[in-house]
């Protein structure tokens, strides 16, 4: 039978900043992948004494089974920069509510008479605590290990207002976070922290006190609970132009960022028997607009004249924040290409006329008897008075791509020694695509 209360809790870099009771917190666990689990064992005199009490001599070497879901502060911080806690969005919402607490003590009635002490007293402890302050507050809290209400840290002689504020009593901002979701100041915390620090949670306690199954994948079926209650937790929808853009980007976001499979889902359209191309993935998005989609969307498409044409019919329809539209970003690469027309040879910048995803899977699968494969014009569009281009040779390059990104896999040495540059580059503007939402 479970006993009578387990407290779990979330560390960032060994500091405890959430728990929960008997339960794991949803919230928390979304930073966090089935794959991120691990069991061990560990020495009772090993265990983090933020949380556990110091063991008796006789029980110091005593071992126990540690169950719990690690990955590094920058992957949990990316993970969340993907859900859409950015810093700028964290700063936004904190300053948001504590200034809206501001104006409720503000209010005409309070400006035309004396305010009495209390509210005078909390006036100027909201103005001394703007995000900034609070970051470097939170800084001194994790770095001195100072722990919270009940404890009496906050007694400490030397202590500034705003840590003494985080440290007291607050009823439901987490350690007197302005934000409804912790998640933001778990991010927060991710970036006052060492990157290669650990963010975990341990299920040990719940799992021995009955509250949770050991064999059970307790962080999916959490998440999974998550998500079917709110689709702002769902996995990002990637639309892509055609099928193989689709699959090398699923095979690139696990080889380049292994730690954010999961947070992405992409459009199955071998599976949906849909069609291809630039013009039928603009109708997409405007069908997910009108539909409503909550989930967060985004459609890649090439950076090509093509594709430059069809996303013109977007200019008309208000798309809803949630669904972001990007070309595969302009690189200094593409400046200078070599292109065959009807001149013969020549380099160009082929940004945003010939930039399918090929051009962007290295230079090492570019290149064919030591040149780089070149970029050959076809028809021309009047409308935007430019030619439309395409890389020769597309089947080779995917092959040899193909090759590549399996030798990765293989020995994951080798993506340090070849060229992924392109990709990544697409990677982080997809990562970027909500920064204002």
């Amino acid at each position: 039978m479970p006993s009578m209360g387990t407290y779990t809790h979330t560390c960032i870099d060994g500091y405890p900043l959430v728990y929960s009771k008997n339960a794991l917190d949803p919230l928390a666990m979304s930073v966090f992948r089935e794959h991120d689990r691990r069991e061990y064992k560990m020495k009772r005199r090993d265990l983090n004494r933020l949380i556990y009490i110091e063991p008796e001599p006789d029980e110091a070497d005593e071992e126990i089974d540690i169950v719990e879901y690690t990955t590094t502060v920058a992957s949990a911080a990316q993970r969340l920069d993907v859900m859409g806690f950015t810093m700028r969005r964290c700063r936004d919402r904190y300053e948001e509510e504590r200034l809206a607490r501001i104006e409720e003590i503000l209010t005409p009635e309070e400006q035309s008479t004396q305010m009495d002490d209390y509210y005078a007293e909390q006036l100027a402890l909201l103005r001394s605590i703007d995000f900034d302050s609070y970051v470097e507050g939170l800084r001194e809290v994790v770095s001195r290990r100072l722990r919270p209400d009940p404890f009496d840290d906050r007694d400490l002689p030397g202590l500034s207002e705003v840590v003494r504020y985080i440290l007291g009593d607050h009823d439901e901002l987490l350690f007197g976070f302005f934000s409804e979701d912790l998640r933001a100041l778990m991010r927060v915390a991710c970036s006052i922290s060492k990157p290669d620090g650990l963010v975990t949670q341990d299920i040990t306690d719940l799992a021995e006190s009955g509250y949770i199954d050991k064999t059970t994948p307790v962080c999916q079926e959490v998440v999974d609970s998550l998500v079917s209650s709110y689709p702002q937790n769902a996995p990002r929808i990637i639309l892509t132009e055609g099928s193989s853009d689709s699959l090398i980007l699923q095979e690139s976001l696990a080889i380049l960022f292994p730690h954010l499979v999961g947070y992405f889902t992409f459009f199955d359209f071998v599976g949906a028997r849909a069609q291809g191309g630039a013009s039928q993935l603009v109708h997409v998005v405007k069908a997910f607009a009108a539909a409503g989609i909550a989930n967060r969307v985004i459609a890649l498409l090439d950076n090509d004249t093509a594709a430059k044409d069809a996303t013109r019919s977007l200019t008309s329809v208000t798309l809803p924040p949630n669904i972001a539209v990007l070309h595969y970003p302009d690189t200094n690469f593409l400046r200078s290409y070599p292109t065959l027309g009807p001149s013969g040879l020549t380099v160009l910048d082929v940004n945003g006329t010939a930039a399918s995803i090929e051009l962007y899977l290295g230079v090492d699968v570019l290149m064919a008897d030591g040149k780089l494969t070149p970029v050959q014009w076809a028809g021309y569009n009047q409308t935007l008075n430019r030619y439309q281009g395409e890389v020769m040779g597309k089947d080779r390059i995917r092959a040899a791509w193909e090759q590549k990104a399996a030798e990765c896999k293989a020995m994951p040495v080798r993506v340090s020694e070849t060229d992924w540059s392109g990709l990544r580059l697409i990677w982080e503007s997809v990562f970027q695509a909500f920064d204002d939402y």
